[in-house]
């Protein structure tokens, strides 16, 4: 993923066929950090109820909802890709962009808890989480190349 050009509105990026199947593979793992990795007692520790933690839960999923259904036709709207040689241009808006940082922290930091949350590098992989380490690096790339896009 490189960015071609960055305009006052979106940013132009060109992904060749492998990179646009694998980031398309990823987001549509959104959501991934368990709904019970959030408690309102790590956000605000003087109110600990359990009407204050379902209202957490009820609010995020209305949220991630909203994001599901507009990452959906995101991905779904033949406008927005554009085959280019082997590869494919894809405009997306600063907005969207914002948007898409924010899955793909979904999805990584997701992944990392499905890891079991590891504090340094993995020296064994648990059994069946290939999938997890796979989606957390991957997010992780994709992000310092929109990060950097924006930057430039």
């Amino acid at each position: 993923m490189r960015l071609i050009r960055k305009e006052e509105h979106q940013c132009l990026f060109y992904l060749n066929g492998p990179e646009q199947e694998l980031l398309f593979d990823l987001l549509r793992r959104y959501p991934c950090i368990p709904p019970a990795h959030h408690n309102h007692t790590r956000l605000t520790p003087q109110i600990a109820s359990d009407e204050a933690q379902q209202l957490l839960e009820e609010s995020l999923e209305e949220h991630r909802t909203a994001t599901r259904r507009q990452l959906q036709a995101w991905l779904a709207d033949p406008k927005r890709l554009h085959k280019k040689g082997n590869g494919y241009e894809i405009a997306v808006t600063f907005p969207e962009l914002e948007q898409l940082l924010q899955v793909l922290n979904d999805i990584r930091v997701g992944s990392w808890v499905a890891l079991g949350e590891p504090d340094e590098k993995m020296h064994d992989l648990p059994a069946g989480k290939a999938q997890n380490l796979w989606s957390m690096e991957l997010a992780g790339i994709f992000q310092m190349r929109i990060l950097e896009a924006m930057r430039s």
